[in-house]
C-alpha cells in the first residue's frame, strides 16, 4: 500500500498544489477543468526498498511547506477539529481516492490506471468508507499540537514529542510546569523502551543499553517544601520510601486543597509523621495500590542506587514501572527524588533516537485498531543527528519495519534538509518543493556533490562568518589596487595587518589560502615598496621555519 498523489486545496501555506508520492504512477491534475490524469510508469522498479515497503522524501528550504504537507495528511483523522479540503490517491492492489472536507472522509474505489477522471464526478459517487489503513505521525520538533480524546476505532496515531508531552500534561492535572511534563514523558518513554527491549526477537542496527540505573536524589528545591516543616515532623533520615510519600503529600496539599484548607493545615500546629499523614489522605488519592506496588519494586525499597540488567527486566518490573508512572501523574515532582539513567550512558541524541523506535514499536504492537497497511509520517526525525547517523537513518528505519513487522505494509514518508538522507533515495521518490535539484539523480550520489548544489547552499559551502572575514581582505585589496599608496590605506593596513595574516594562515582550503596570500603580498608591495615587502616575507618564512623546528 502506498500514497500515490495528494492534492491540497488550502492548508496553511499550501494552496492548490498537487504532489506525486510514488514512482509507480504519474498524476496530473488540472484545477480549472477538474480533470485528473493517471499514468502508469512502465519503468517502475518493484520492491526497490524491500518487500511491502516504500519510501518517499519531501525536501525543501525552510518555509517551503514540508511539515505542512504531512500535517495536511494527518489532520484528517476522525478527531480533527479543523478539516481542510484535500484529496489523495492510494494504491493497494488497486487505486482508491479519498476526499476530505468538513463533511468527513469519503472514498471512491472506481479508479483505473492510465485514465482521466473528473474529480467532481468522482466525489459525487464517493461513499463514507471503513478506513482500512493506519497513519502514524512523528516529529521531534517542539510545537503546539492540540490533544483530542482517543477513540477506540481510530486509525490515526500521533506520537510526536510535543503532542505526547501536551497529552501527558492532562494526566498531570493540566500542569503547565514543563519540567514535570518532560519528566513524565521521559519516564513513560523509558517504560515503552523497556517493553520493546523485552522482545527477544527485536532487531535494531545500533548498540543498545545493557543496564538501567535507578537513582534517588536528595533535597526539595521549592519554597513550598519549607512550609511542609510546619505540617510534618522533621525526620533525620528521609529514605527513598518516605521521599515518595513526602512528594505525594506535597502535591495533595498544594495542588488539591484550596488556599483556606492549606492555611488551616499550616496554622494547626499539630505535626504528624509522614507515614501517619499519608495514611490519613490515602483514601482520597486517585490510585489504589500503585504506591505500594512501586515501593516494593525491589526487595529493599530504601535503596540509594540500583542497577538492573536489561535482560533481567520482566513483565512484573514493567507493571511496577507503570504503577510508578501512575503515581507520578499525581505527584508532579516525583522525578526530583528518582531518576532513570542508561548504562552505558546514552547521549541525548542517542536516547531520543531509541525513544523514536520505542514509540513506533509500542503503537504497532499495542495500538488499538492498527491496520495491516500503514503510512508513516516522520517530520525531520533526523534533525538532531550527527551526519554519520544521518547516512544510516534510512537503512535503520527500513530494517526496523521490515525485520520486526513482517506482516505489515509500510509507506514511509519523511521530510528532511539533509543530503545524507537523499543519497539513499532515487529522485523519483522525492517531492521537491523548490530549487533545481530535481534535475539531478540523488540515489548513490556523492554527498558533497548534493550539498554543493544551489538547492542546499545558494551562496556556496563556506560559512557566512568566515566569508565575511576573508572578504575584508578581498575588499581592501581591491581598494589598494584602485587607490594605490595613500596615507589612509597605509594606516589601515598597519592597524589590521596582523589580523589579516592570521586569517590567511587558518584558512582550511589550500587554493583559497594561496589566493589570499597573493592578495596580501600585493598589498604590501604597493603600500610598503618592494624591499620592505620582501623583508616582511622573509621574516614570515623564518617564523614558519622556527615553528616547524620546535613542533
Amino acid at each position: 500500500m502506498e500514497l500515490v498523489y495528494l492534492w491540497v486545496e488550502n492548508y496553511k501555506n499550501i494552496h492548490h498544489q498537487g504532489f506525486n508520492f510514488s514512482p509507480r504512477f504519474h498524476c496530473e491534475y488540472n484545477d480549472k477543468t477538474k480533470e485528473l490524469t493517471i499514468t502508469e510508469n512502465d519503468d517502475y522498479i518493484s520492491d526497490f526498498f524491500g518487500e511491502d515497503i516504500n519510501v518517499t522524501a519531501i525536501v525543501g528550504k525552510n518555509g517551503s511547506g514540508k511539515s505542512n504537507i504531512l500535517k495536511s495528511l494527518f489532520q484528517n483523522d476522525d478527531n480533527s477539529s479543523a478539516k481542510e479540503k484535500l484529496w489523495y490517491l492510494l494504491y493497494n492492489n488497486g487505486l482508491s481516492i479519498y476526499f476530505i472536507d468538513n463533511m468527513g472522509i469519503h472514498e471512491n474505489k472506481d479508479i483505473q490506471k492510465n485514465s482521466k477522471y473528473n474529480i467532481e464526478e468522482l466525489k459525487k459517487k464517493s461513499i463514507q468508507p471503513k478506513i482500512n489503513f493506519s497513519m502514524i505521525y512523528f516529529s521531534n520538533i517542539f510545537q503546539y499540537l492540540p490533544v483530542h480524546d482517543d477513540k477506540q476505532d481510530r486509525s490515526f496515531y500521533n506520537i510526536s514529542t510535543s503532542y505526547l508531552i501536551n497529552r501527558y500534561s492532562k494526566k498531570l492535572n493540566n500542569s503547565s510546569n514543563f519540567k514535570s511534563q518532560y519528566n513524565y514523558y521521559k519516564s513513560k518513554s523509558i517504560e515503552q523502551t523497556l517493553t520493546m527491549l523485552q522482545d527477544t526477537n527485536l532487531k535494531l542496527n545500533f548498540d543498545l543499553p545493557k543496564e538501567l540505573n535507578i537513582v534517588t536524589q536528595g533535597g526539595y528545591p521549592t519554597d513550598e517544601y519549607n512550609k511542609m516543616e510546619k505540617i510534618l515532623k522533621k525526620e533525620e533520615d528521609i529514605l527513598f520510601k518516605l521521599r515518595v510519600k513526602y512528594n505525594i503529600i506535597y502535591n495533595y496539599i498544594f495542588n488539591y486543597l484550596d488556599d483556606e484548607e492549606v492555611q488551616k493545615l499550616l496554622n494547626s500546629g499539630n505535626k504528624k509523621t509522614i507515614e501517619d499523614f499519608y495514611e490519613e489522605i490515602k483514601i482520597e488519592l486517585p490510585f489504589d495500590n500503585e504506591v505500594d506496588d512501586f515501593l516494593n519494586l525491589l526487595d529493599n525499597p530504601n535503596f540509594i542506587m540500583t542497577s538492573i540488567k536489561i535482560k533481567d527486566i520482566n513483565d512484573i518490573f514493567i507493571e511496577k514501572l507503570k504503577s510508578f508512572n501512575k503515581v507520578q501523574a499525581f505527584s508532579l515532582n516525583l522525578l526530583d527524588v528518582l531518576t532513570f539513567n542508561w548504562k552505558p550512558e546514552l547521549s541525548s541524541g542517542q536516547e531520543a533516537f531509541l525513544f523514536q523506535f520505542a514509540q513506533f514499536y509500542n503503537i504497532l504492537k499495542n495500538g488499538n485498531n492498527i491496520k495491516r497497511d500503514i503510512i508513516i509520517l516522520i517530520d525531520e526525525g533526523d534533525m538532531t543527528m550527527h551526519p554519520d547517523w544521518q547516512k544510516q537513518y534510512i537503512k535503520w528505519y527500513i530494517d526496523f519495519f521490515l525485520k520486526n513487522f513482517k506482516d505489515n505494509n509500510f509507506h514511509l514518508i519523511f521530510t528532511t534538509h539533509s543530503p545524507f538522507l537523499l543519497s539513499d533515495i532515487p529522485k523519483e521518490n522525492i517531492v521537491f518543493l523548490n530549487g533545481s535539484l530535481k534535475e539531478k539523480q540523488t540515489f548513490g550520489a556523492n554527498i558533497h556533490t548534493l550539498l554543493s548544489d544551489s538547492f542546499f547552499m545558494k551562496n556556496g559551502l563556506m560559512g557566512e562568518f568566515a566569508k565575511s572575514k576573508i572578504n575584508e581582505i578581498k575588499e581592501f585589496h581591491t581598494k589598494v589596487i584602485k587607490e594605490k599608496k595613500t596615507d589612509e590605506n597605509i594606516e589601515f593596513y598597519n592597524q589590521n595587518k596582523d589580523k589579516f595574516w592570521q586569517i590567511q594562515e587558518i584558512i582550511g582550503e589550500p587554493f583559497l589560502q594561496k589566493i589570499v596570500k597573493n592578495q596580501l603580498e600585493e598589498i604590501e608591495l604597493i603600500l610598503l615598496g618592494r624591499d620592505e615587502a620582501i623583508d616582511k616575507e622573509i621574516a614570515r618564512l623564518q617564523a614558519l621555519k622556527a615553528s616547524i623546528k620546535n613542533a
